[in-house]
């Protein structure tokens, strides 16, 4: 009897974990085409990145908050209610974190690392 009790704990947990929200560590970036950020300067590439990181972050706390809700809707009430409170964060993070990866292959393109650099060198 205890071992059927345990069968079924685990595969409840399972079914709860299933269908709770996703991480946003595993959420991909969206494709963006680069060209689109080419025009900036390397300062206003880094204030953008700065700006869509600090996005990013709270969209990340708006995920993992759903999750938490998923979580607690599926013990509770065997509802992930969650999800359904956040339904456009996934499709967010994913956005911003395309933005991101397009604005840093500008600033490599661009040498921005090195002219920060330098940059700092001659502050000194």
């Amino acid at each position: 009897m205890l071992v059927s009790h345990r069968g079924l704990s685990v595969a409840a947990l399972a079914v709860i974990l299933s269908a709770c929200a996703t991480s946003p560590g595993n959420i991909k970036a969206a494709n963006y085409n680069s060209s689109a950020y080419a025009y900036l300067t390397c300062p206003q590439l880094a204030q953008y990145k700065t700006m869509l990181n600090g996005r990013l972050a709270t969209a990340s706390s708006e995920q993992e908050t759903a999750r938490t809700e998923d979580a607690i809707g599926d013990v509770a009430l065997g509802i992930p209610f969650g999800s359904a409170s956040h339904k456009w964060t996934p499709w967010q993070i994913s956005d911003l974190k395309g933005r991101v990866v397009a604005v840093e292959r500008v600033e490599t393109s661009d040498g921005c690392a090195r002219q920060r650099e330098a940059s700092a060198t001659n502050q000194l």
